[in-house]
């Protein structure tokens, strides 16, 4: 386990100046420039108010009126490629502003609602990178003849900065693919690729990518020299793959799936926290900074020191649940890779946490499944099982049993497989 650990350790700690070097010559963090809105250059028919919520417990309101606006000026430290992230509140279903920088419109945006005053969202505007020299610059939202708006902070910064989801172009969907594949894929290995499930990687808490149905995921580490071994089989409806801990660990990662849904086992002697791939990119071309929780309303990941355990979240329709819990840190402004880790449970198959990936099914949220059988660990892809829906959406079931000798097996339940993926190596100590 303490090759895992390490693993683990490492890519908390050097994971972000990697990815920053990608984006810049000298490895210094993209800037980020941020001006409150009640520290305005200038303005025409609005309030400042106090709102708790509102960062420095301030915010600017009532601008509802045709033709008020708010100038806010940025000083720019570098020339560069910035875009324009807004924090902000609101309560009515929709208001517009016309966004205008130096004088020249940039265009009309439509901001959704918030869910009241006092809930503060950010988005990036759907506007492309502006070309910009270093420099004061001033951006102007006006308002035409639409609602109000509660507009607490507004934020200039590089494209590899990300604040909030924002759509991305082809030319720059393409360019995040190359960075994920060129930085982990020269090391990581196709584990799976069934269906709309990819799987890359080497070993249990190394670097990793995936796909699944179209949403791009990604993990950090260092590569190692001994790689782990590496062990696939195949039933009527998955694809399973076996990875050990790389040189010198005992953690193992399984990793399953049936083509729609990506299913990772970790199993170590240790309590641990497994890195998990994140989402980056949705389906839909949409950069994904923000996980969004299910059942608790959403669950925001802003850059900051904060973390959140939870066994669910959601990021623009891909739904990753896991058991016992993730661990969900926020993205870091100077790299691309947000951080989920899974947390894991003792068993007397030793420490056991399993995390799925997969699109809503249908009306469902479906949860992966973790629970006992006498001494045997007993992992399925839901808790609760409906085999008309699973054969409707063409989903696989199976039951992956671990047990206290260190056998594994591996059922597909829908074709009534079973494969061995490790045999019996003895009764663990009693010192355990």
């Amino acid at each position: 386990m303490k090759h895992l650990l390490t693993a683990i350790a490492i890519t908390t700690v050097l994971l972000v100046p990697c990815w920053a070097m990608v984006g810049a010559d000298d490895g210094a963090p993209p800037p980020v420039v941020r001006v409150e809105a009640e520290d305005y250059a200038d303005m025409h028919g609005i309030r400042v108010i106090e709102r708790a919520e509102a960062s420095r417990g301030l915010t600017v309101s009532y601008w509802e009126d045709p033709g008020s606006w708010l100038d806010l000026e940025f000083d720019l430290p570098v020339a560069g490629e910035y875009l324009i992230s807004i924090r902000y509140a609101l309560n009515w279903p929709d208001t517009d502003r016309v966004v205008l920088l130096d004088g020249e419109e940039l265009g009309e945006i439509e901001l959704q609602t918030t869910g009241s005053w006092g809930d503060f969202d950010k988005i990036t505007l759907p506007f492309e990178p502006l070309e910009l020299p270093a420099g004061k610059v001033t951006l102007r939202f006006l308002n035409r003849d639409s609602r109000g708006l509660s507009l607490d902070r507004v934020a200039m910064h590089h494209p590899d900065a990300p604040l909030a989801d924002h759509p991305l172009s082809s030319e720059e969907r393409e360019k995040l693919h190359r960075r994920v594949t060129e930085t982990v894929g020269p090391y990581a290995r196709r584990v799976l690729d069934y269906g709309e499930v990819e799987f890359h990687a080497i070993h249990a808490g190394g670097p990793a990518w995936a796909k699944v149905s179209g949403h791009l995921l990604v993990a950090g580490g260092l590569p190692e020299e001994d790689r782990g071994t590496l062990m696939r089989r195949r039933t009527e409806y998955h694809q399973v793959a076996l990875l050990d801990g790389g040189a010198g660990g005992s953690g193992l990662l399984i990793a399953i799936t049936d083509g729609t849904s990506l299913h990772l086992v970790a199993l170590a002697d240790e309590a641990s926290a497994i890195p998990l791939p994140a989402p980056v990119l949705g389906a839909d071309g949409i950069r994904i900074v923000t996980a969004r929780a299910g059942e608790s309303g959403d669950l925001h990941l802003p850059a900051g020191e904060w973390q959140e355990r939870t066994e669910y979240l959601k990021a623009r329709g891909l739904h990753i649940t896991a058991a016992p819990m993730m661990l969900a840190r926020p993205w870091d402004e100077r790299g691309l890779e947000p951080r989920l880790a899974l947390e894991t449970t003792d068993t007397d198959a030793g420490h056991v946490g399993v995390a799925r990936f997969s699109p809503r099914w249908g009306t469902e949220e479906p949860r992966v499944g973790l629970m006992t059988d006498g001494a045997y660990c007993v992992v399925q892809e839901t808790t609760v099982r409906n085999p008309t829906l699973a054969a409707f959406y063409d989903e696989g079931m199976f039951d992956l049993r671990l047990a206290p000798n260190g056998e594994i097996a591996f059922k597909d339940v829908r074709s009534g497989e079973t494969v061995v993926l490790r045999e019996e190596r003895g009764s663990r100590p009693e010192t355990r």
